[in-house]
């Protein structure tokens, strides 16, 4: 019993014990080591749940403005002089503002800060990181960097450093424009999955048939990938989407039954029997969509890229708490090029109109090119930059943070809070144990580093368990 408890209160295990609740917190970032980036993980048990709030902010909006231009103009000096001078009759008004339009624009919101308040005991940790581990982490990356105050040499090197991110920022962006150029010349009509009927009927099958043909596209390019990364390696991947057997019935609004397609992957270490990770499966998909009637229901038919690729930055996520070498392996093999080759093979069997459209393919080659150029700009403010160079190389002056908090209630596990540490502190107790005090209180304040979008908080937030609805009787 005794060893049980033990292995519930120690270190790694700490995840796995329900008497934590929602106390349990993680903050984690990586530094440079001669041998390479490591990765700390902080873990604390919070003597206090902190509320995390948001402030609304408003703006005048164009009526209060347009009012206020037409205020001022008539009530300036020259305004008031002639109005004095050409003044007849009782029809003369001496224009006052009295007030203004109380119309009023969103315009963005604040973040409020996140406090964490949590103890730590000398004798017994209860599975937090121990108090020196805290203190010599905080005084390292939770402060500014001392290699970052401003000389003359550290100046001239940003410069020119400037000058070669501009350089290889250019270069990328011009191999992206050539490759892409050459794509769009080389793009055949795909008429693949058009229905000549405008009948539901018809529509639903060809539907149907595309997205079937999708997934045996993906299940391919998910296979060749895991094959790839598995050779010769003490590493083994597994991904894969499957059309389940089962027929799931709920209601969401429109009612009915359907078949989930699902993602499923896996990450094995042949070394070790403790270093695997599994995700679930995850939805990314439906067929054989019937409505509560039974009718076949064509809206409720597809596969989604978004939740695929949702999906594998889950996976990816998981696997960050494992050894460098096993991180550095998932990182590597499911990076952009991967993620384009599922694409790929989503895209090459993608149903919808005829692609011999020129106006259509121009306007993607537009949309895909903006915003693969946008990636390259902002690739260092993106969600990976806590494991960004710039980031571990303590580029920023202080450090980011990953901030896992109110794991699966509040905010997805695979997608922690960014945030930086804008105060912290930490107080020994009076009480003695021999020469160490009893227990330590640690006050940090975490505060986000960027205004999230509402796409962001999308990923961020916890997913909602689906609502499911036992089947319909035909008594």
């Amino acid at each position: 019993m005794v060893d049980t408890e033990i292995r519930n209160f120690a270190g790694p295990k700490i995840e796995h014990d329900s008497k934590t609740g929602l106390s349990h917190f993680i903050l984690s970032t990586t530094y440079d080591t001669p041998a390479g980036p490591e990765i700390i993980q902080l873990h604390g048990l919070l003597s206090d749940l902190p509320e995390i709030s948001f402030t609304v902010n408003y703006e005048d909006g164009p009526g209060n403005e347009w009012q206020d231009i037409l205020s001022n103009f008539m009530t300036n000096d020259l305004m008031s002089i002639f109005n004095a001078i050409g003044a007849k009759g009782a029809g003369f008004k001496n224009i006052v503002k009295a007030g203004s339009w109380t119309k009023q624009v969103y315009a963005g919101y604040a973040p409020s800060t996140i406090p964490l308040k949590f103890r730590i005991y000398t004798r017994d940790t209860f599975g937090q990181s121990n108090v020196e581990m805290w203190k010599k982490y905080l005084v390292k990356f939770a402060s500014i960097n001392d290699g970052n105050k401003f000389s003359v040499g550290a100046a001239t090197d940003n410069i020119f450093s400037a000058i070669a991110t501009a350089y290889n920022t250019g270069e990328d962006v011009a191999e992206l424009a050539n490759s892409s150029v050459t794509a769009l010349k080389n793009t055949t009509d795909i008429t693949a999955g058009q229905s000549n009927s405008n009948s539901e009927g018809n529509d639903f099958v060809s539907k149907s048939m595309t997205v079937e043909a999708q997934v045996d596209a993906i299940k391919t390019a998910l296979a060749d990938i895991s094959a790839l990364a598995s050779v010769n390696d003490v590493f083994k991947i597994d991904m894969k989407i499957e059309k389940n057997n089962e027929t799931v019935t709920e209601y969401l609004g429109w009612g009915g039954a359907y078949t989930p397609i699902t993602f499923t992957a896996s990450f094995t270490d042949t070394r070790s029997a403790n270093a695997n990770v599994t995700l679930d499966p995850v939805e990314i998909g439906r067929l054989n969509a019937v409505t509560m009637t039974g009718a076949e229901d064509p809206k409720e038919i597809y596969i989604s890229y978004e939740d695929l690729e949702g999906a594998i930055d889950d996976f990816v996520g998981k696997c960050s708490s494992l050894s460098n070498e096993a991180a550095a392996k998932i990182k590597d093999t499911l990076g952009d090029s991967s993620k384009k080759k599922i694409k790929d093979a989503f895209e090459a069997k993608a149903p919808h109109e005829a692609k011999n459209n020129d106006i259509r393919k121009l306007g993607k080659f537009i949309k895909d090119n903006a915003n693969a150029i946008g990636e390259i700009m902002v690739s260092k403010y993106d969600e990976n930059r806590v494991y960004e160079t710039m980031n571990i190389e303590n580029s920023l002056g202080e450090k980011l943070w990953h901030l896992n908090i109110y794991d699966n209630v509040i905010f997805n596990m695979a997608k922690p809070l960014v945030v930086y540490i804008s105060e912290w502190s930490y107080k020994p107790s009076e009480e003695r144990d021999g020469n160490d005090p009893v227990y330590y209180d640690f006050e940090i304040t975490c505060a986000l580093d960027q205004v999230y979008s509402r796409d962001t908080w999308n990923k961020i937030l916890a997913r909602p368990a689906p609502v499911m609805k036992p089947p319909m009787s035909d008594v």
